[in-house]
Protein backbone atom coordinates (compact mmCIF):
# COMPACT_ATOMS: atom_id res chain seq x y z
CA UNK A 1 0.00 0.00 0.00
CA UNK A 2 1.63 3.59 -1.22
CA UNK A 3 1.25 5.86 1.72
CA UNK A 4 1.15 9.98 1.07
CA UNK A 5 2.84 12.07 3.82
CA UNK A 6 1.91 15.90 3.42
CA UNK A 7 4.68 17.93 5.13
CA UNK A 8 3.12 21.61 5.64
CA UNK A 9 4.01 24.42 7.85
CA UNK A 10 5.75 27.91 7.83
CA UNK A 11 9.46 28.99 6.82
CA UNK A 12 11.89 27.48 9.07
CA UNK A 13 10.01 24.62 10.33
CA UNK A 14 12.22 21.45 9.08
CA UNK A 15 10.06 20.86 5.68
CA UNK A 16 12.73 20.35 3.42
CA UNK A 17 15.26 18.52 6.21
CA UNK A 18 12.20 15.83 6.55
CA UNK A 19 11.96 15.75 2.86
CA UNK A 20 15.68 14.86 2.73
CA UNK A 21 15.45 12.35 6.00
CA UNK A 22 12.49 10.70 4.16
CA UNK A 23 14.30 10.76 0.60
CA UNK A 24 17.38 8.97 2.28
CA UNK A 25 14.82 6.28 3.71
CA UNK A 26 13.59 5.73 0.11
CA UNK A 27 10.67 7.97 -0.06
CA UNK A 28 9.77 9.71 -3.04
CA UNK A 29 9.26 13.54 -2.88
CA UNK A 30 6.70 15.46 -4.39
CA UNK A 31 7.78 19.39 -4.14
CA UNK A 32 4.39 21.21 -4.63
CA UNK A 33 6.48 24.29 -4.65
CA UNK A 34 8.69 23.49 -7.23
CA UNK A 35 5.74 21.92 -9.31
CA UNK A 36 4.02 25.21 -8.98
CA UNK A 37 6.67 27.06 -10.01
CA UNK A 38 7.19 24.89 -13.39
CA UNK A 39 3.34 24.77 -13.63
CA UNK A 40 3.08 29.16 -13.78
CA UNK A 41 6.12 28.90 -16.04
CA UNK A 42 4.30 27.37 -18.71
CA UNK A 43 3.22 28.90 -22.03
CA UNK A 44 -0.97 28.36 -21.76
CA UNK A 45 -0.57 28.95 -17.61
CA UNK A 46 1.00 32.78 -18.15
CA UNK A 47 -2.00 33.39 -20.49
CA UNK A 48 -4.36 32.54 -18.34
CA UNK A 49 -2.85 34.14 -15.47
CA UNK A 50 -2.32 37.26 -17.58
CA UNK A 51 -5.68 37.41 -18.57
CA UNK A 52 -7.36 36.67 -15.57
CA UNK A 53 -5.21 39.06 -13.33
CA UNK A 54 -3.43 41.88 -16.19
CA UNK A 55 -0.68 41.41 -18.37
CA UNK A 56 1.70 43.34 -16.30
CA UNK A 57 1.75 40.60 -14.12
CA UNK A 58 4.97 39.33 -16.55
CA UNK A 59 8.04 40.81 -16.98
CA UNK A 60 9.78 41.85 -19.96
CA UNK A 61 11.53 39.13 -20.75
CA UNK A 62 7.86 37.13 -20.34
CA UNK A 63 7.86 35.31 -17.31
CA UNK A 64 5.84 35.65 -14.11
CA UNK A 65 6.23 38.73 -11.99
CA UNK A 66 5.33 36.43 -8.96
CA UNK A 67 5.55 39.55 -6.32
CA UNK A 68 2.42 41.43 -8.48
CA UNK A 69 0.60 38.38 -9.02
CA UNK A 70 0.61 37.67 -5.21
CA UNK A 71 -0.27 41.04 -4.31
CA UNK A 72 -3.43 40.77 -6.81
CA UNK A 73 -4.26 37.43 -6.10
CA UNK A 74 -4.31 37.42 -2.34
CA UNK A 75 -6.20 41.14 -2.15
CA UNK A 76 -9.14 38.82 -2.00
CA UNK A 77 -11.22 35.48 -1.31
CA UNK A 78 -12.44 35.55 -4.67
CA UNK A 79 -9.30 36.31 -6.54
CA UNK A 80 -7.08 34.00 -4.68
CA UNK A 81 -9.96 31.45 -5.61
CA UNK A 82 -9.11 32.42 -9.14
CA UNK A 83 -5.57 31.78 -9.16
CA UNK A 84 -6.44 28.63 -7.40
CA UNK A 85 -8.59 27.57 -10.35
CA UNK A 86 -5.94 28.41 -12.53
CA UNK A 87 -2.78 26.99 -10.89
CA UNK A 88 -4.15 23.80 -9.26
CA UNK A 89 -5.06 21.72 -12.21
CA UNK A 90 -1.50 22.49 -13.51
CA UNK A 91 0.12 21.63 -10.68
CA UNK A 92 -2.03 17.70 -10.03
CA UNK A 93 -1.14 16.78 -13.37
CA UNK A 94 2.72 17.26 -13.13
CA UNK A 95 2.37 15.54 -9.08
CA UNK A 96 0.46 13.18 -11.04
CA UNK A 97 3.34 12.29 -13.38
Amino acid sequence: MKRVIGLTGPTGAGKSEAARALAAAGCVIVDADQLSRKAVAAPACLQALAEAFGSDILLSDGTLNRRELARRAFAAPDKEQLLNRITHPRILKYMEQ
